[in-house]
Parts: C-alpha cells; sequence; structure tokens
C-alpha cells in the first residue's frame, strides 16, 4: 500500500512537471525573442533600449550582450543572435558567407560616436591635426617633441584589430589603411588601454568617448583637441561636438540585423532608430 501511494505521489509530480513545462514552452512561444550581441561600445544603450522597449511590448524579449564587433558578427552568421551592433561596416567576406548561408541581413546607420586620442594627464601636448594623429599611430613620429611635447620616446597603445569594430574603423579611417607602428602594445580591452595610459607619462592610446570621458573626469587620462587641419580649430571632443559633426573623428555605428516573418526584428530596429543611441 505504502507503495503504491508513493508512486502515485511520484506520478503526480510528473504530471504537474510535464504541466508547467507545456506552459513554459507556450508562453515562451506567444513571445518574439530577439538576441542581441556585438559592439561593447553600443551594449549598455541597447540595453536601456531594449528594458524601455519591453516596458511597453510585453510580447517581445530583447536579451543583449557585448563580445565585440566581430564577435557580433560571428553569432549573426551563425544565427544564434538576431541584431549585431557594429562599429564598422559588414566585409564583403562576411556578406559573402551570408549569402552562402542564405541570410538576407539588413543594414542601418544607427548612431555616431567620437574616438578620443587619449594621453597621459602629465603630457604638455593639447591638441593634434589629423595628419599629427597618423603620424603618431603609424610609427612616422617617435618622439614628443616632433608635435610640441618632450623629448620622450612616445609608447604606443592599441586593441586587438582582429576583436574590436573601432580599431577597425580607426585603421581605415584615420590611418588610411595604412598599418600601425610596430611597437604598438596591444591590449586586449579599451578598459587596459586606458590602464596604461593612465600608468605611463609617454603613453598615448585611442578608444570611445563612451570609455575616455569617464576615464578623464576621474583624473586617470586626457582627451587631446583635435585638428581637421592645420588650418582648422582644435575641437574639443564631446557628445555634442560628435552630434554637430565639428569633431572630426568620428565612426557611425550599425546595426546589421535577421529580420524574421512579419518585420518582427525590424520593428524593434525601427524603435531604436527613432528613439536615438544615447551612449552617455
Amino acid at each position: 500500500m505504502r507503495k503504491r501511494s508513493a508512486l502515485t505521489g511520484f506520478l503526480t509530480v510528473l504530471v504537474l512537471i510535464a504541466v508547467i513545462v507545456s506552459t513554459s514552452d507556450a508562453q515562451s512561444a506567444d513571445r518574439t525573442i530577439i538576441r542581441v550581441k556585438g559592439s561593447n561600445v553600443m551594449a549598455a544603450a541597447v540595453d536601456r533600449l531594449a528594458k524601455s522597449f519591453m516596458a511597453s511590448n510585453p510580447d517581445y524579449m530583447v536579451v543583449v550582450s557585448g563580445g565585440g564587433t566581430q564577435a557580433g558578427f560571428n553569432a549573426l552568421l551563425k544565427g544564434s543572435c538576431e541584431i549585431a551592433p557594429a562599429s564598422r561596416k559588414i566585409t564583403p567576406f562576411e556578406m559573402d558567407l551570408a549569402a552562402q548561408r542564405r541570410l538576407r541581413i539588413g543594414e542601418r546607420l544607427i548612431g555616431r560616436e567620437g574616438i578620443g586620442i587619449i594621453v597621459n594627464p602629465k603630457n604638455p601636448v593639447k591638441s593634434l591635426t589629423m595628419d599629427q594623429v597618423r603620424s603618431i599611430f603609424t610609427g612616422k613620429y617617435s618622439v614628443w617633441s616632433q608635435v610640441g611635447g618632450p623629448e620622450t620616446l612616445i609608447i604606443l597603445f592599441s586593441t586587438k584589430l582582429e576583436r574590436s569594430g573601432t580599431a577597425v574603423y580607426f585603421k581605415s579611417f584615420c590611418l588610411k589603411g595604412d598599418k600601425i607602428g610596430v611597437d604598438t602594445n596591444t591590449k586586449y580591452y579599451f578598459d587596459h588601454v586606458i590602464r596604461e595610459v593612465a600608468q605611463t607619462d609617454e603613453a598615448v592610446g585611442y578608444c570611445p568617448l563612451v570609455k575616455a570621458i569617464p576615464a578623464e573626469e576621474a583624473g586617470k587620462i586626457r582627451i587631446l583637441s583635435i585638428k581637421k587641419d592645420e588650418e582648422s580649430p582644435a575641437v574639443v571632443p564631446t557628445p555634442a561636438t560628435v552630434e554637430d559633426r565639428s569633431y572630426p573623428l568620428i565612426m557611425p555605428l550599425y546595426f546589421y540585423y535577421i529580420d524574421r516573418p512579419g518585420g518582427k526584428v525590424a520593428r524593434f530596429v525601427d524603435y531604436c532608430a527613432r528613439e536615438g543611441l544615447k551612449l552617455y
């Protein structure tokens, strides 16, 4: 009798579990799940947009993670995300892979961000022209006195080109496709670049303003003003000078996405474009 009661109780538990699981699956089936993976520059801002979007669209679940632009493209091409925020344009090779896999990828310009040239607070240099920036980061200039600074060697820091859309864009736009200096110290994250510049008097690096501005406010680094050329005024990089495009070192930010029947992914993309990507 006890064995029969125990068996009956066990079967009852199994039935309850089955009901709960089937109910959960039904609820998931009623919701549109959008996975967003890519640019670390955009991750926090996109997450804020996702939360506000879901507040008025309870039939959606938008899950946002970073990892870098390259990680986002890899996930998009593998089908493990629907949207890849990117700080560079998709490459022809990546488009070919998408075509081979019969993926129709949409592109949407979603915002812009400035790239800050950062130095140690002890560095007396206040501004650079775009040509000077190019000469420094390609290794043509190796001493700070070549740009009005002290007679000390320039120590370069950058992130890995393979994973960072910002690094790719910086190389193509600012360096005009030239290779970065052979003596450049390469770090994995922009936070590491900021840390090294903060600890090294002769250092210079670059990073998105969303990273640079808080570090400057904390007194760790200083962001240089940039001139388009010798005849132009030095422009302080701020959210306002990025928005009006008076700051010369700006990168576009994109959403690359694979839409679903009924335009469900495009609906969230449109929302983000309409609301605007507020990085700060």
